[in-house]
């Protein structure tokens, strides 16, 4: 059946597994939950929009990792540019238009 994503909780099935459980089967199964599944993203973790020059790839990577940046599409480093939100009077400063 369809049960919304606030509705399952996880319960221990076994020594090193878990199994997702809505409240309803929770109840009927008699086991206290293990943990609720993640609704909403952590407050604390930022997310950066990035551009690879070389594909003209756009991904987003969360900024709080400090792995080495490499474009998910071409797998190369060194043409990354960090990707920041500009206004439309910014946009048209840049291109020249007027």
């Amino acid at each position: 059946k369809f049960v919304l994503l606030s509705d399952i909780k996880y319960v221990q099935k076994g020594n090193d597994s878990k199994m997702a459980l809505c409240v309803k089967c929770l109840k009927n199964f008699g086991a206290p939950p293990v943990s609720k599944v993640k609704t909403d993203l952590n407050q604390e973790q930022i997310v950066s929009s990035y551009l690879c020059e070389r594909c003209n790839y756009k991904f987003k990577k969360d900024g709080s990792r400090s792995a080495t940046l490499r474009c998910p599409y071409c797998g190369k480093s060194d043409k990354i540019v960090e990707k920041k939100a500009r206004s439309a009077t910014q946009l048209l400063k840049e291109s020249d238009f007027f």
